[in-house]
């Protein structure tokens, strides 16, 4: 029901936007992305939307991959585009309106949609988003224990308060890459890398150096950005839905190989990012398999060295996801990540037997709030 409203709701955008493109040389497209979208998020999440500017009468979704139309043609800025909307949506009876961020690197126009109780961005022209969107949800429909995971790894990294870029820690976002890496790590993967896949994949092992379609889409700066993946349902390759729900099969066959549950895998999630992995030197990456190194981003794309957690963007690969982490954040996450790992193997003071535990009493003890954790008892 929630999305059939959100569905009703985006066409009702759709029409107001229509009204400002008369105003305009060409056409604009309201697209859903984010994690209302990617299968990540819930019920309550805010929703988040993009006006993609096309030439007149373009045809959705191959007009992403096009130049967004150029202001000699009538069509206007990204600014522009936040300051006539906020005017209709204000004749059309939207809440709360903020355009306040339309100088930003991607414009963002803020407002509030009383009857969804919604909250809603509408960022302009920021295509990567609903290609990255639609990446993330293939990969969640390959294997519900990724969902699962990653679900409880946002409630602990939130309860436990280092999930907010805003206070020099990781993003959602950011957590869920680092997910994704881990699965496509094990000794018997869960995830493939979908960017690695060829189009004709059968469902074998992951290979090297084979030939893969460039699919390519403007960042907000003009650059273009490689955005191919395997099941891409903007793909003609993967369009009809018989051919994306073989791909799905071929997808979750692969992924059927390991039959860890989720409560080993969220054990041995914890020890990795607290143990496993060498952040020093290395950067997660989900578009191979291949273990990427800080001295090569360096030389690529001149990230500063540190040994802080980085994390590369799989469409904009120049992007570090974790740039905003500093150093005293990041000790307080390796931290939390051991604290996890000692909750979940029985090893920690207030840690239950393991052979007793109540699962969920585990998972309330794995995201007890820092705050309260933290707080003095009561006098008597």
């Amino acid at each position: 029901a929630v999305e059939r409203e959100r569905i009703a709701f985006v066409d009702q955008l759709q029409r107001v936007v229509d009204i400002a493109a008369k105003r305009w040389g060409c056409d604009g497209k309201v697209v859903p992305f984010g994690s209302s979208i990617n299968n990540f998020g819930t019920a309550t999440s805010d929703l988040d939307i993009c006006l993609v500017l096309i030439p007149r009468g373009a045809c959705w979704p191959d007009a992403i991959h096009e130049d967004p139309p150029a202001e000699e043609d009538g069509a206007p800025t990204p600014e522009q585009a936040v300051t006539d909307l906020a005017e209709v949506f204000a004749e059309s009876g939207f809440e709360n309106i903020d355009d306040s961020r339309k100088t930003a690197r991607i414009p963002i126009l803020q407002f509030r949609h009383a009857p969804l109780e919604l909250e809603c961005d509408i960022g302009v022209n920021n295509r990567l988003a609903i290609r990255n969107t639609l990446l993330l949800r293939t990969y969640s429909e390959i294997d519900p224990r990724l969902r699962q995971l990653a679900y409880i790894i946002k409630l602990w990294s939130r309860r436990r308060d280092i999930n907010n870029p805003s206070q020099r820690t990781l993003s959602s976002y950011g957590y869920l890459l680092i997910l994704i890496h881990f699965l496509q790590q094990l000794r018997v993967p869960i995830l493939p890398p979908l960017q690695s896949l060829p189009p004709h994949w059968e469902g074998g092992a992951v290979q090297e150096d084979v030939d893969l379609p460039i699919v390519l889409v403007p960042s907000q700066d003009g650059k273009q950005h490689n955005t191919y993946f395997y099941g891409d349902p903007q793909s003609h390759s993967f369009a009809s839905p018989a051919a994306r729900a073989h791909a799905m099969d071929k997808l979750r066959r692969y992924a059927s190989r390991n039959t860890t549950s989720v409560g080993e895998l969220l054990l041995h999630f914890f020890w990795t990012v607290a143990f496993g992995f060498d952040w020093r030197r290395n950067v997660i990456g989900i578009r191979d398999m291949s273990v990427i190194s800080k001295e090569s981003k360096a030389s690529e794309d001149s990230w500063k060295l540190h040994q802080r957690m980085a994390i590369e963007d799989p469409f904009e690969t120049s992007y570090d996801v974790a740039h905003v982490v500093r150093d005293k954040e990041f000790k307080l996450m390796r931290r939390e990540f051991a604290r996890a790992y000692a909750v979940l193997s029985g090893s920690a003071v207030d840690a239950p037997p393991l052979d007793t535990a109540d699962p969920l009493s585990l998972i309330d003890l794995l995201c007890e709030p820092r705050a309260a954790e933290a707080a003095p008892p009561s006098a008597g």
